[in-house]
């Protein structure tokens, strides 16, 4: 047990250091950092509860190099980027903050979209789970069985019977509620309203993560809700409040809760408590990664996996195939088959690997930080807040080149800039200014 101690003390390194560099909380080398502290100690947790497994060194170190190149990136590029804004970008801040409240016909909409389209992805869904013999199962079950479907064909547009359109607009959804959330707390922080019809409609977007059959697509939702309330109250107080650090704790707690809950409806590990089934979700990829680490490696990475694929769709390539993770079993009969982001870039190229997938995805993330953070532009608030789940997941299994390195990624960035502008596009006489005396931002 003593490594997981070694390991979790090696990883409070790099989080001091990249907060005492950047003074920022939310710098992606912070967060990262304390993601993987998180998994650590939730493995920590879990020694004696369904493992009993002793980390390597070379878990430890594959670990930290991971780690540890991410954040002296991150801090490379923050004091290369970083500047104080200026009264012109506090200005924009003010024009967009301050815009009227968005229409109704606008939201009802949006509303209807999000609740036809995930009735008819639902009535497609359930019609091949009948003509799959699950006649006789309830919704929920019928939800867990397409997701067998979905991980055996693991394919970007092969959805085991849901049509491709339907999928493309199901994925509309994705741009829309971190757009909602946007609007929402934008009216709730700047002008002071709690806008139902907002809320309504977000919830819908929230509640159809469920057709998504597991917990991922809904955590990524609320975590990017976190992080555009997170820039809507720093760009209202316009400097550093600790009652927004407290708030999004509090946020965090309410997802751990969350989690454990969703497990329970879902019924998956229904038999482990609180503390086993959050240390073991977030642990096990620490634990997996080790028992992958220790023997041969018997299948690739695959973290450029997503250029195979879009080739094959494209027609550039004849075949194409993913392998799927191994699962890794514990007492209790409970498995997993997460071994954190760095797992792949090992596999793929050994440490060398680890160095330059964690330095690209560094690089990348962390400008789109500072392009959210310092631009003024709600565009990348809102597409940042889209990313922000690539960084957290880090520590569970890779997704930042699964998320860029997909041919409906430029499809989702077109949407995002088109219903941008449907949703909060008024004309600029309506604008509030400095001088309007509905100016109050304290």
């Amino acid at each position: 047990m003593s490594s997981f101690y070694i390991l979790i003390a090696l990883l409070i390194i790099p989080a001091i250091v990249t907060f005492s560099y950047t003074k920022d909380i939310g710098n992606p080398g912070v967060v990262l950092s304390l993601s993987f502290l998180f998994a650590s100690f939730s493995a920590t947790v879990g020694y004696g509860r369904w493992h009993n497994n002793t980390l390597s060194p070379l878990t430890i170190l594959v670990l930290c190099v991971g780690v540890y190149t991410f954040c002296i990136i991150s801090i490379i590029i923050s004091l290369s980027l970083h500047r104080t804004q200026t009264n012109h970008q506090e200005d924009a801040h003010v024009l967009w903050a301050l815009n009227p409240t968005i229409s109704l016909w606008k939201l009802a909409i949006v509303t209807v979209f999000i609740l036809l389209i995930s009735f008819i992805y639902l009535k497609q869904l359930i019609s091949l789970m009948n003509s799959m013999g699950y006649t006789g199962y309830s919704v929920a079950e019928k939800l867990n069985a397409y997701r067998g479907t979905v991980l055996l064909t693991n394919d970007e547009g092969n959805t085991g019977g849901i049509s491709l359109i339907v999928q493309q607009l199901r994925n509309i959804i994705d741009v829309l509620v971190p757009l909602l959330f946007f609007e929402f707390f934008r009216e709730r922080l700047f002008l002071g309203k709690t806008n139902i019809a907002v809320l309504l409609a977000l919830l819908a977007g929230l509640t159809s993560s469920f057709l998504s059959t597991g917990r991922a697509l809904l955590l990524s939702y609320l975590l990017g809700g976190i992080i555009i309330y997170f820039y809507l109250a720093r760009v209202k107080k316009k400097k550093f409040d600790t009652r927004v650090i407290v708030k999004v704790i509090s946020c965090g707690a309410f997802l751990l809760c969350l989690l454990f809950i969703l497990n329970s409806v879902l019924a998956r590990n229904v038999n482990l408590g609180f503390v086993d089934y959050i240390s073991f979700y977030f642990g096990s990829s620490i634990t997996n990664l080790n028992t992958f680490l220790s023997g041969p490696i018997t299948w690739p990475g695959q973290t450029l996996n997503g250029l195979a694929k879009i080739a094959h769709t494209l027609g550039f390539a004849n075949t194409y195939s993913e392998i799927p993770n191994v699962w890794v079993h514990y007492r209790g009969g409970i498995s997993s088959n997460v071994y954190t982001g760095v797992q792949r870039y090992y596999a793929d190229a050994g440490l060398l690997g680890v160095l330059l997938g964690m330095s690209i995805f560094s690089i990348v993330i962390t400008i789109f930080y500072f392009k959210a953070r310092d631009e003024g532009q709600p565009l990348w608030c809102v597409f940042y807040a889209m990313c922000f789940s690539t960084l957290i997941d880090q520590s569970r299994s890779e997704s930042f080149f699964t998320y860029f390195l997909r041919i409906s990624l430029p499809l989702t960035i077109i949407c995002l800039i088109l219903l941008f502008r449907f949703i909060n596009q008024h004309a600029p006489t309506r604008y509030l200014t400095a001088a309007d005396p509905r100016y109050k931002l304290n």
